[in-house]
């Protein structure tokens, strides 16, 4: 009951609050409606008190319904998006209503406090010039109600509720204490979010920097050669050595696949870290593997490797994300294995709502002091002439996982193989509960 009560004041004080509003004017909107919220029950509490004590309790019940009908309509004001309009209303109309009162009860009324309130939640709801306006007007209507009661005396004293300014003294301190709480914990709690922010910006910057000089150190280094080389084949052919010239063009023509293969990787590293919106949709994770193999099959051919697929589920993702990061996985599977029959076993299995999917070969292995290393960009643990590649790859399935909220690790011994674990938030979910249309044709 009591976390449903919390549930339902936590949806009132963001009522009429959108996503595309700045931290500042949700805060303002906030402490607007906290004010309206709080002050219902006191107010109910107000009449209650006058229906048994109080002197002249229809006066007083008109007083409190009043001063409901003004916060209802500053809180509709809001749910419509009018913020501006409800804070002038909840400001102008309570303070020319308080008065008012002030007006007929006068000094025995005792409204200092409420002006005070006034005055703060001028500053609370309110920015700079419109901030000042306010609290100005707050100021001069209650000098103006003091100097008039200094030649007139006010026409209902007498009616004064015994112990009301004491309820209004009250009600004032449980609104600054209550709307100065909140306005300290949410300052507090941006602050740390920015420190956050703050703090992830700058190790991406810093990560952008290694990458670019990383990225253009490795760019130059075969746009390097190429110049050579092209230099080296002008001269064989001054010289009508036409069979040099051609070995030499062919380390140009080399050089110049590496270097767009390299450029397609910066360029979808690109892409992944700057959180492209993706097309998603329910995926067969067995066609996916079917797919990269029928991109591999020439490599696979070559070295005479099998790829067994165990049975995978449906996954809702990005198609060419996934085909990206399992292509990766298996093909450095391939790649770096020296056995007679390179093997990569691809099997899952789904536990407390998360799925595994294992990716074993029978390779080289990797030491597991390079296991972190591995997956930073361009990080090559062999040669350009042992291994072809750019040292992306990794970093991509990294990123991919990453941008699911999930984590790859590896399990590997030099010489015995590696196993690519693969983490991911999963609902469980069998076809017959997916809408036919969404599914990606899993008989391709």
């Amino acid at each position: 009951m009591l976390s449903r009560a919390k549930a339902v004041y936590r949806k009132l004080i963001r009522t009429g609050i959108t996503e595309d509003l700045s931290f500042s004017e949700s805060l303002r909107i906030e402490l607007c409606n906290m004010t309206i919220i709080c002050a219902l029950p006191l107010i109910s509490i107000f009449l209650i008190y006058n229906v048994f004590v109080g002197i002249s309790i229809k006066q007083n019940i008109i007083i409190g319904l009043i001063w409901i009908t003004i916060d209802g309509i500053a809180l509709t004001l809001n749910y419509f998006k009018r913020y501006f309009l409800a804070k002038l209303f909840v400001i102008t109309t309570s303070l020319f209503y308080l008065a008012g009162l002030h007006f007929l009860f006068g000094a025995a009324f005792r409204p200092e406090s409420m002006y005070l309130l006034m005055v703060l939640s001028s500053c609370y709801f309110f920015n700079g010039r419109w901030a000042f306006i306010m609290s100005l007007l707050v100021v001069l209507t209650y000098s103006f109600i003091h100097y008039i009661h200094l030649s007139t005396p006010a026409p209902i004293a007498h009616e004064m509720v015994p112990h009301v300014p004491l309820f209004y003294f009250a009600f004032s301190i449980i609104f600054v204490v209550a709307l100065t709480s909140r306005l300290l914990l949410e300052t507090a709690r941006y602050n740390r979010i920015t420190t956050t922010q703050n703090q992830v910006l700058e190790e991406k910057n810093e990560a952008l920097k290694r990458f670019s000089y990383i990225a253009s150190h490795d760019l130059k280094s075969p746009l390097r050669i190429m110049v050579s080389f092209s230099e080296l084949a002008e001269i064989e052919l001054q010289r009508d050595d036409k069979a040099k010239a051609i070995e030499y063009l062919q380390f140009v023509k080399s050089n110049g696949k590496d270097m767009a293969t390299l450029i397609e990787d910066i360029l979808e590293v690109t892409k992944i870290n700057n959180n492209t919106p993706e097309k998603k949709a329910w995926v067969d994770l067995n066609r996916i593997v079917r797919k990269v193999i029928l991109i591999l099959r020439q490599e696979i051919e070559e070295k005479d490797a099998i790829v067994n697929i165990g049975d995978l589920p449906l996954f809702y993702c990005n198609e060419t994300r996934f085909i990206i990061l399992f292509q990766n996985l298996i093909q450095n599977g391939i790649k770096y294995n020296r056995s007679s029959v390179p093997s990569v076993n691809i099997h899952s299995k789904i536990e407390n709502n998360q799925i595994y999917i294992y990716f074993k070969d029978n390779g080289i292995g990797i030491d597991p002091k390079y296991h972190e290393q591995i997956f930073e960009y361009f990080k090559r643990l062999h040669n350009k002439s042992q291994y072809s590649g750019t040292g992306i790859g990794l970093g991509l399935c990294k990123k991919i996982i990453h941008n699911y909220n999930g984590r790859i690790t590896i399990d590997s011994t030099l010489g015995k193989g590696t196993t690519f674990t693969i983490e991911l938030p999963f609902k469980a979910t069998n076809k017959i509960d997916i809408p036919s249309e969404t599914l990606t044709d899993t008989n391709a």
